[in-house]
């Protein structure tokens, strides 16, 4: 998805949905307490507690986002939740990395 925070826009992914206890501890994330496979992230890649929201239920109204660079990512672990109506646009073409062109699903 594609949103807009104060004027600037980012590309993340929704990790949780209204109503989703979403959890990030030792290196993983969980929703609701089952832990989230994320087959899009390599398997090197960590999920650290960068932020204030690390524990928390999705509000009504609202989404939970990170990105996939996630030690380099300023997301909702910092920033907290998204409101829907901040949303821009939903991602469904990939151009880069090249090896991954095509249809994001």
């Amino acid at each position: 998805y594609i949103l807009e925070l104060g004027k600037d826009s980012y590309i993340k992914r929704v990790i949780g949905l209204p109503g989703e206890h979403v959890k990030i501890e030792n290196g993983k994330v969980y929703i609701n307490g089952e832990e989230l496979k994320e087959n899009y992230l390599q398997s090197t890649v960590k999920t650290e507690p960068t932020g204030a929201f690390s524990d928390l239920v999705v509000p009504e109204g609202c989404i939970f986002v990170m990105g996939d660079n996630r030690s380099g990512s300023d997301d909702s672990r910092k920033f907290g939740c998204v409101p829907l109506e901040k949303l821009e646009a939903i991602v469904w073409i990939r151009f880069w990395p090249f090896n991954l062109f095509g249809k994001v699903d």
